[in-house]
């Protein structure tokens, strides 16, 4: 009975992120035995909300400005998985407030797991001579829930890789027909990259399965590894079409942004050209993150990701 059933609390309910954490539990039959679900999300009255709460999704509205709404949408929860946007306000500091009240407000609600998605701290990583707000607002939520833990509440970092939703809107369609992604990274360097959709609910899972073990751990959410050069071309035979990659100057990229994003953005590229996105060597630890994996939920795939893959 769903009385009995572990309560799970996710932010971002309708996002690729929270949505697919709900996707996971839903779709896994050990999983939808264990746990039942809340989603968080800021309209319930959205179709996508509706949608979840026809699949019994308890469907709630929270305001993460607000820490009195938080608390009550967290109450009673065994788990919660929080996720916060920075691009919504572009305001790192607004993120890193919301993700503590979220911290705050599981740790007064007797909250067991909190799972948050987050990021490391490239200007750490790099010795301050690169500047990725959206990266270092994120590790500044870590280093609170890090220094408020304690032994009464579990917390684990999820740090997603590359989205390899992103590449939907970097392959270009040249005019004898074939595709190209430009990006200011050697055709060489390993990459880690996630389908945000189909993986992130398998890895936020296996964490709140994880207990005890993935306290205070940090995650390398990861589908797979790869070269930029080597993905293009096995981006191009799934979809049967010629895809080459272009690799240019971090001058000639940042020229083909919008002024607003174009620094961010630009230092988000030399974070992976330079430091394999999540730091030198990183891929020989990413056994350690692999060993929680559950052994029935099989990461995606160039092959299988393709399917959902819109070419512009």
């Amino acid at each position: 009975m769903s009385s009995t059933k572990k309560l799970l609390t996710v932010f971002g309910a309708t996002g690729k992120q929270g949505g697919s954490v709900i996707r996971t539990v839903l779709k896994t039959p050990t999983l939808n035995a264990k746990y039942s679900l809340r989603g968080i999300t800021r309209d319930p009255s959205k179709p996508a909300a509706q949608e979840l709460a026809n699949q019994g999704v308890d469907v709630v509205r929270a305001n993460l400005d607000d820490p009195a709404s938080l608390k009550e949408a967290i109450s009673g929860s065994y788990g919660v998985f929080a996720v916060t946007n920075f691009w919504e306000a572009a305001d790192g500091s607004k993120e890193t407030q919301q993700g503590r009240n979220i911290v705050d407000a599981s740790i007064a609600s007797g909250v067991q797991h909190l799972v948050i998605s987050s990021l490391h701290s490239v200007d750490k990583l790099s010795n301050g001579t690169l500047h990725v707000s959206h990266f270092d607002s994120k590790a500044a939520i870590d280093a609170y829930a890090e220094s408020v833990r304690g032994d009464k509440i579990h917390i684990s970092y999820f740090h997603p890789a590359f989205f390899l939703q992103n590449f939907e809107g970097m392959a270009r369609k040249g005019e004898d027909g074939s595709y190209s992604i430009t990006l200011p990274i050697d055709p060489s360097v390993r990459v880690p990259l996630l389908d945000a959709a189909a993986d992130t609910g398998k890895w936020v899972a296996s964490i709140f399965e994880s207990g005890a073990a993935a306290n205070g751990k940090t995650v390398q959410a990861v589908s797979f590894w790869t070269d930029l050069q080597s993905f293009s071309s096995d981006l191009g035979s799934a979809l049967g079409k010629k895809v080459t990659y272009n690799h240019v100057t971090a001058d000639v990229y940042k020229s083909s942004l919008p002024e607003t994003v174009a620094d961010e953005l630009t230092d988000n590229m030399k974070l992976v050209d330079q430091y394999n996105y999540y730091g030198k060597d990183t891929e020989k630890a990413q056994p350690e993150s692999d060993a929680l994996l559950l052994k029935e939920l099989e990461l995606a795939t160039v092959s299988s990701w393709v399917s959902t893959f819109k070419l512009q």
